[in-house]
């Protein structure tokens, strides 16, 4: 059986529709702004789950060690626990374009329903590649609305006015104005 491919064009719809929902004008996006107003969604950063987690509570989020310290430590994470809802944690020490990106990773994965699409692995749960593939591809258009990106195309501005917009990566703003792939 071959693995399920990517619906970009579902993510993209979703982040518009996202858009629209919270009533954002304009960008930047805020990424945390909208993970705050979603009900069922705990916020934490690595620094306040290791100081308010258990070891054993990381460990029944599936959370190792490694991936909770030092250099290796993710930049974002999201699973459904018992008894808290969607419990999502980011690096706070991330650059800021790279931090909203990862939340609207994260948002991403909670608004395109892929806590169901989880598949046990050593450490706990993980999604499959294309689950990442869609939350990368909603993040995207969530930072970078489509309007947001015509404007851009149309009055010449290079990527680095889109980024500086937008509050994204130089590399986002470039693939978003190729066309996004």
């Amino acid at each position: 059986m071959s693995e399920r491919q990517p619906d970009y064009a579902r993510a993209a719809r979703m982040a518009a529709k996202c858009l629209a929902a919270c009533g954002w004008p304009a960008p930047p996006v805020d990424p945390l702004a909208m993970l705050r107003r979603c009900r069922h969604v705990a916020l934490m950063t690595w620094r306040q789950a290791l100081a308010e987690l258990s070891r054993e509570e990381l460990a029944a989020c599936g959370i190792s060690p490694d991936q909770a310290c030092g250099a290796d430590r993710l930049a974002g994470w999201s699973r459904t626990v018992p008894g808290i809802g969607t419990l999502v944690i980011y690096r706070e020490d991330a650059r800021p374009e790279q931090r909203r990106f990862t939340l609207a990773h994260e948002l991403g994965h909670i608004v395109l329903n892929h806590a169901a699409e989880g598949r046990s692995g050593p450490g706990g749960k993980y999604l499959s590649p294309w689950c990442e593939s869609e939350a990368n591809c909603f993040a995207a258009h969530l930072l970078l609305p489509d309007a947001a990106v015509a404007a851009a195309r149309a009055e010449g501005a290079d990527a680095r006015e889109l980024a500086r917009r937008c509050g994204v990566t130089l590399a986002a703003a470039r693939y978003a104005l190729a066309g996004r792939g």
